[in-house]
């Protein structure tokens, strides 16, 4: 997010670039958490 925050004084192009790849890993860290939390070992609990 601070990518495209510095980016956007500079390049208003450059920015909207940066949007699907910020969605993408959005996605990803998503997605990962909930693996995580999926595969904790029995009777554990990470996060909520």
């Amino acid at each position: 997010m601070a990518l495209l925050v510095g980016l956007a004084p500079i390049s208003t192009f450059a920015a909207w670039l940066i949007v699907p790849y910020f969605l993408w890993v959005s996605f990803a860290a998503a997605l990962n958490r909930a693996i995580v939390r999926l595969n904790a070992p029995f009777g554990q609990q990470i996060g909520s």
